[in-house]
């Protein structure tokens, strides 16, 4: 590589980039437009000649472009958000995406491609653009209309399927036949790998990046965040995923444990930079010529995913009971597609897994998607809406969403579901996470030709997975015997079911546990020394069960709670942050000013009072921030807002305030002695 070369190429497209962003942000268009455009304006496609010489160096940097944007898309994954918008979004998501995915296959079967070339084209015109949806829902926050949550709710759902496609294409060169099954282990294989990369993740990483903030350097920072980024990604692309999928999995992970602002604010200028090279790139491999050339097939794509992604994305907002006016604007916003497209076609074109010309198809349709985005919704009124819309069917909706209303959860099943749901999700990732290390296993053994009468590598893995196969049988009983009480107990009925119903009880505890033995000695068959080899392994585990079995629920207990309060260090509330900058503000010396956790336990005189009672405030000049209640968080709480035992209360204020506020939530106020 020529280093004057390389520097003139990127001072190229960059300086073309920016004037042309500069003109589409006048014109008010989307600046992914303007980036393509730039690419194209300066690509070996457009004559009279070329104007970037040094291709393989810019593709490298766009390489870099990818990491960083997607790591920037990771940092804005959120899971509670997506928690927040309910299940109508990822419903939302998954009608689109399956619709979606039939319309590629329908296009693809009319062209005579293959099954593999099917997929890639469903993934690229299924998944929304996450950037240039954003940014459409970052200009409309302050004339919101409602609809702009269950949007970012789908972008979340959205990007699940994205990631999911991409571990899929980044491996998929490896699979001699795509059938059902293969499909299956591919994704089966990539959801455990993902669980013990998560939970690692959200784990240890919180703790890299407290450490580096309490080194108080910005630089520091910085180059952590931007390590994990690049670490992560290697290692993903080593394990045979996508460097890219690393890098999304990279911003997920921090920013379930981090402060987001911080992150965004360091990420934020590699994205710019490497991002606008990213899709500048993308813009320079546009061959006119094609699109001339095949004119009729590109107009004939343009217009069937166009009104394939209207008439799908509006089917899939009035379905979930959006109003038409509402579901409009929605399909509007979400019609482009954009950066996961590319990187699926990138992906599918280095595997070769395909020979049509996916590529320059899913930038055309960036293109053509994104401009009607752009055009038809600031024209999508109300009074528009419904002069356009036929009487008739504003009155079949409109039946179709009050009838949909009136089919609400009850009240006991809403109840029987908040019980459950968090034991679900835990199932679910010990599950994948049991299933990940004994496959891990299994590879090692492959790869380094370990002999199976040897039983080592069963052992460790076995000892490794305990804890999680005793919170598996845990949370499977507490799950079974949570439905029986429900299905079998009256409203209002005290009777315990293990009294009311001992032999289903015992039912309920016993099968849940012979199935969870069951597929763990199915799973770990696959390492398993034969009979009788298997005899030691088995006495080994068996007895460092029977003794290790608290110690393991304690270590257990230890990652949950560790796991937990990662994923509640990004979730401080809005009013929280202001109560906390005033007290900054309005201290002496605010760089003694921190942070202090306090349990309240049931001897403490603070239990049972309202906060106006303790006089807290008053008496100490410390502030209350929350209250976490269990699972419950209650930020910045009220004077009426009463104390109970086991309150985690955070407090705010100067050493010593911390100290007398300890003391007085403990003992009370100190009462003075009538001779001082």
């Amino acid at each position: 590589m020529n280093a004057m070369q390389f520097l003139q190429d990127l001072t190229v497209v960059l300086s073309i980039a920016a004037a042309v962003i500069l003109l589409f942000r006048r014109l008010k268009q989307p600046p992914i437009i303007g980036y393509l455009i730039a690419g194209l304006i300066i690509g070996p496609h457009t004559p009279p000649m070329p104007l970037v010489t040094d291709m393989h160096s810019l593709e490298a940097m766009a390489e870099i472009g990818v990491i960083f944007l997607l790591f920037a898309l990771g940092i804005e994954f959120n899971l509670g958000r997506l928690a927040k918008a309910g299940a109508k979004s990822v419903l939302c998501a998954v009608i689109e995406f399956g619709l979606m995915t039939a319309v590629g296959y329908a296009i693809g079967s009319w062209f005579g491609w293959s099954h593999i070339e099917k997929l890639v084209l469903s993934g690229v015109i299924g998944v929304t653009g996450t950037a240039i949806v954003s940014r459409t829902l970052l200009e409309r926050a302050q004339h919101a209309a409602g609809w702009e949550e269950l949007v970012a709710g789908m972008l979340i759902a959205e990007d699940i399927i994205s990631v999911f496609l991409i571990a899929f294409f980044s491996t998929a060169s490896g699979v001699a036949e795509f059938n059902l099954p293969a499909i299956a282990a591919l994704l089966m294989r990539f959801v455990m790998l993902l669980t013990i990369l998560m939970a690692v993740g959200i784990i240890v990483l919180p703790r890299i990046l407290k450490a580096a903030e309490r080194a108080g350097m910005d630089e520091v920072r910085s180059i952590v965040i931007v390590g994990i980024c690049f670490g992560t990604a290697l290692l993903t692309q080593k394990l045979g995923y996508s460097a890219a999928l690393g890098a999304f999995l990279a911003g997920a992970m921090t920013s379930m444990g981090g402060p987001a602002p911080r992150l965004h604010e360091t990420a934020a200028p590699f994205k710019d930079v490497f991002g606008a090279v990213f899709f500048v790139s993308v813009g320079m491999m546009i061959d006119p010529r094609w699109i001339i050339t095949n004119w009729q097939t590109a107009l004939g794509i343009a217009a069937v995913v166009v009104a394939a992604r209207i008439a799908v994305n509006f089917a899939a907002m009035a379905a979930v009971g959006n109003s038409p006016v509402s579901s409009v604007q929605a399909t509007l916003a979400m019609l482009p597609i954009g950066e996961f497209s590319f990187i699926l076609a990138q992906l599918a074109q280095k595997g070769n897994l395909i020979s049509q010309p996916i590529y320059p198809i899913s930038v055309m349709l960036c293109l053509t998607t994104t401009i009607f985005s752009a055009q038809l919704l600031p024209l999508a009124t109300e009074n528009r809406i419904n002069r356009v819309f036929p009487a008739r069917w504003l009155e079949l909706l409109s039946a179709y969403n009050e009838k949909l209303a009136g089919r609400a959860t009850s009240a006991r099943a809403s109840q029987v579901w908040q019980l459950v749901r968090p034991s679900i999700i835990q199932i679910l990732i010990n599950l994948a996470g049991i299933s990940g290390l004994f496959l891990a296993a299994d590879t090692v053994q492959e790869r380094y030709a370990l002999h199976e009468s040897y039983g080592g590598i069963w052992i460790l893995a076995a000892v490794i997975t305990l804890p999680f196969l005793i919170a598996l049988v845990r949370k499977t009983q507490a799950v079974a015997l949570v439905l029986l009480e429900a299905v079998t107990q009256a409203a209002g009925e005290d009777i315990p079911p293990g009294a009311a119903h001992p032999v289903l009880t015992r039912a309920a505890v016993g099968i849940p546990t012979v199935l969870v033995a069951a597929g763990y000695m199915k799973l770990s068959a696959l390492i398993l020394p034969p009979w009788p080899y298997a005899i030691l392994p088995l006495l080994v585990v068996g007895i460092t069960g029977f003794l290790l079995w608290k110690k393991m629920i304690r270590l257990y207990s230890l990652l949950q709670v560790a796991m937990r309060d990662s994923l509640g260090k990004g979730d401080a509330e809005p009013e929280t942050a202001a109560n906390a900058l005033s007290v900054f503000v309005g201290a002496l010396s605010p760089e003694k000013v921190h942070l202090s956790p306090f349990r309240l336990h049931d001897g403490c005189w603070a239990v049972g009072k309202t906060l106006k009672k303790t006089g807290l405030r008053t008496k100490t000049g410390v502030s209350l921030l929350q209250i976490s209640r269990g699972k419950d968080t209650l930020p910045s709480p009220g004077p009426g807002d009463k104390f109970e035992a086991g309150d985690e209360l955070l407090l705010i204020g100067e050493t010593e305030q911390l100290r007398q506020a300890e003391q007085l939530l403990k003992h009370g106020p100190v009462v003075e002695s009538p001779l001082t």
